[in-house]
């Protein structure tokens, strides 16, 4: 059976990509993305380096400065997009209102990505299977980034 290619989008301190390669081994092979670049993770999250290394050691692919919305064209027949968690980083005071400017910019965001997240399963359904895509939200993220 061939390895699953799964690609992690905007896994920020890797770890969620390195769980998943310690996890099922040789039965992924792993695309990491992150939207900072590599200098910019290292500095932001204390145990990047450690789990860079050892997704590296353990045959991942690590691409950094990869914007969610704007998924590269040669992921290489992904079979399962995950993004686990987006957020654009803010959080002010009025984004638990589903009027407010956080809440569309971050409606916006699943947006864009699900249409790149599509546009990539397309591309690699003309050579491969297909796939799937796997967007996870917490409290009441879903109920107030969702569709109308």
């Amino acid at each position: 059976m061939a390895a699953l290619h799964v690609v992690t989008v905007g896994d920020g301190d890797l770890s969620f990509s390195l769980a998943l390669l310690r996890c099922f081994g040789e039965a992924v092979r792993l695309t990491a993305t992150t939207y900072l670049s590599q200098e910019e993770v290292l500095e932001r999250y204390k145990s990047a380096a450690a789990s860079r290394e050892e997704l590296l050691e353990r045959g991942g692919v690590l691409r950094h400065g990869v914007d969610a919305c704007r998924l590269p064209s040669d992921l290489e027949s992904p079979d399962l997009i995950v993004f686990n968690f987006p957020h654009l980083g803010d959080a002010p005071g009025d984004c638990h209102s589903p009027e407010s400017d956080h809440v569309r910019r971050h409606r916006a965001l699943l947006a864009h990505f699900l249409e790149a997240a599509a546009r990539s399963l397309l591309t690699a359904a003309a050579g491969g299977s297909g796939g799937e895509v796997q967007v996870t939200l917490v409290g009441e993220q879903p109920s107030i980034w969702g569709p109308d």
